[in-house]
């Protein structure tokens, strides 16, 4: 007689503990890359901060190098006149370029939000709010102008090196982290 043999019938499918395994090893890969979204997020949005930060100080540069000389050196010998550096408002219709002056000899040690300390209020962007209402965006900007005269001394060239100074905050993105940087140019005479 033959024997016959019972098939073992094989449940297919997954247990609930492998579900539950699976369901945690998956959690946890989504939390790494939401997490890895939302940095690159922010660092990208830091980097949009940090290069509009340097263009406005490359254009504050690029205006005093269009300065004449006897200027520029007339601000070094009196403090308390201007540079006469102009800039571009987004929010204005009528005429967008405004008066924006640099002084020499302030400092960012009191970072006081006037115009005597080089305080600058750069817009970054404007979004709608849930309401539909503008939001600005901006970040806060001092400026520490220091003009030094090449033309003096043995090797005396008729020149002025040019440093522009800057520390920008942007409260909605770092709270109240303060960045630095600093442009330079020598200009000279010809």
């Amino acid at each position: 007689m033959q024997r016959r043999k019972k098939k073992k019938l094989g449940i297919k499918g997954f247990s609930l503990v492998e579900v539950m395994v699976s369901m945690i090893i998956f959690g946890i890969a989504a939390l790494g890359l939401s997490a890895t979204a939302i940095q690159s997020q922010k660092i990208a949005q830091m980097n949009i901060i940090r290069n509009t930060a340097f263009t406005v100080a490359q254009g504050y540069l690029e205006q005093m190098k269009s300065i004449a000389m006897a200027e520029l050196l007339s601000s070094v010998s009196n403090n308390s006149q201007a540079i006469p550096t102009k800039s571009i408002s987004a929010l204005e219709t009528a005429n967008i370029e405004k008066d924006d002056p640099l002084y020499l000899g302030k400092t960012t040690e009191t970072y006081a939000k006037t115009e005597a300390n080089n305080y600058k209020q750069v817009l970054i962007d404007i979004q709608e709010d849930t309401d539909g209402n503008p939001v600005e965006y901006t970040v806060d900007m001092w400026f520490t102008p220091k003009i030094k005269d090449l033309n003096t001394g043995a090797n005396a060239i008729p020149a002025l090196e040019i440093i522009l100074e800057f520390e920008y905050e942007a409260r909605h993105v770092r709270g109240d982290v303060k960045h630095q940087g600093s442009l330079r140019m020598v200009k000279t005479e010809l």
